[in-house]
């Protein structure tokens, strides 16, 4: 079954185009309408109800794409989000492109499908298909919490560089010198492992980088210690693989310090309790709808770049090394 994707990748125009030829729009030439209705016809394309009010912004409805629903940190996100989607008098709908690297083509269409007047990325993917379906769209689109892609958008968002120069500065100052650096996501997690390896050299320090080979993980799990090695502090990019790493170093946990990037509480609930240096996800998710939603009532479409500050909350698992 064809698809409004469909139409404008085989007429080679955006999608609010191919909307505004069904709908019967002005501001369409005539070769451009002849061609978009000739690979209608073509495609055999039976618009929607949502694709025939697209260009006319009835729906008050917000796309969200994430990669799970069941990670918790980004459920949180999903959470939070919607509270402030429907404050504003909005709808949303979430969809999960089920990677964190992956293309979200699919996505994007289910939601155009759907007739969205604005789209949040907190996943974003840097494949070229991905972007080349971006590129297309004349919709508003607000990233949060994730890097700021080439693409004009408006990105919310904590200073992921900075901030983990910070923090591994302050673990070197407290005489740390094996430090290792967990993530699952090299490729969304670029700039947290720019900023790690240029302190660790700055410092003449030997730079340790653990990836997790499975970046679909969803819950909890248990990560062999022996991958790990036994190295004086781990920093972590996200909580689900801090929690993983703390569970299966339980025998030698003394001996290790543990932080992490977080966006939920689950860190504090552990034991020991995790250093962690908190996203503030509530605030971050009213600023990315606030944004979206002046987009859309303006027609408009902002590259701007908003830095969120971090809380750090230094516990035992870091200042123990104090006392030793």
């Amino acid at each position: 079954m064809s698809t409004i994707y469909d139409v404008a990748k085989a007429a080679s125009v955006s999608i609010a185009t191919v909307s505004k030829v069904i709908n019967n729009k002005e501001g369409i030439s005539d070769l451009t309408r002849k061609k978009v209705k000739n690979i209608i016809k073509e495609l055999n394309y039976t618009p929607s109800s949502a694709a025939q009010s697209l260009s006319a912004n009835q729906h008050k409805m917000i796309g969200l794409i994430i990669p799970f629903t069941s990670n918790p940190y980004y459920g949180r996100i999903a959470y939070e989000i919607e509270q402030f989607v429907r404050l504003f008098g909005y709808n949303l709908t979430i969809c999960c492109s089920n990677t964190y690297t992956g293309d979200m083509t699919k996505s994007i269409n289910t939601l155009i499908e759907t007739g969205v007047d604005g789209i949040i990325l907190a996943s974003f993917a840097s494949h070229e298909k991905t972007k080349e379906t971006l590129e297309k769209l004349s919709l508003p689109i607000v990233l949060f919490a994730t890097r700021k892609s080439s693409l004009p958008y408006t990105c919310v968002n904590i200073d992921e560089y900075a901030t983990t120069k910070s923090i591994v500065r302050d673990v070197i100052d407290l005489g740390y010198k094996e430090i290792l650096l967990a993530t699952q996501s090299p490729v969304e997690n670029s700039s947290f492992i720019e900023a790690y390896t240029e302190m660790m050299e700055d410092a003449q320090l030997q730079p340790q980088i653990y990836i997790h080979p499975n970046q679909e993980a969803l819950l909890i799990f248990e990560i062999d210690s022996t991958k790990i090695g036994n190295p004086e502090a781990i920093i972590c990019c996200d909580e689900v693989l801090a929690i993983s790493i703390l569970k299966g170093m339980q025998s030698t946990i003394k001996e290790t310090s543990i932080l992490t990037f977080a966006g939920t509480d689950l860190p504090e609930v552990t034991t020991p309790e995790l250093t962690t240096i908190k996203k503030p996800i509530a605030k971050m998710a009213e600023e990315v709808v606030r944004r979206l939603i002046e987009q859309i009532q303006n027609k408009t479409i902002e590259d701007i770049r908003i830095i969120f500050p971090t809380e750090i909350n230094y516990t035992e698992s870091l200042t123990r090394r104090l006392e030793r």
